[in-house]
């Protein structure tokens, strides 16, 4: 962000990448103007439903990257 300039951005932050997001926060709020999870965590214990549909849409989007496996995708985990 310094070397593109930019004051302040939305953060999202997929699995990991959610996790990534609030240690940035954390480290400087003032950068964020928003923060968006999608199946981030909590590093604690975490709620699986049943059955795994979003893990199998994955799956699918591994084994076969089109626009309409991302959409599937999409509307389960947003």
């Amino acid at each position: 962000m310094d070397v593109l300039e930019i004051d302040r951005a939305y953060l999202i932050g997929k699995a990991m990448g959610g996790h990534s997001a609030v240690a940035f926060a954390f480290a400087d709020l003032s950068r964020v103007g928003k923060l968006v999870f999608m199946g981030g965590g909590t590093g604690g214990s975490s709620y699986v439903p049943m059955p795994l549909e979003g893990t199998e849409l994955i799956g699918a989007l591994y084994r076969d990257l089109s626009n309409e496996n991302l959409r599937r995708m999409m509307n389960v985990f947003v």
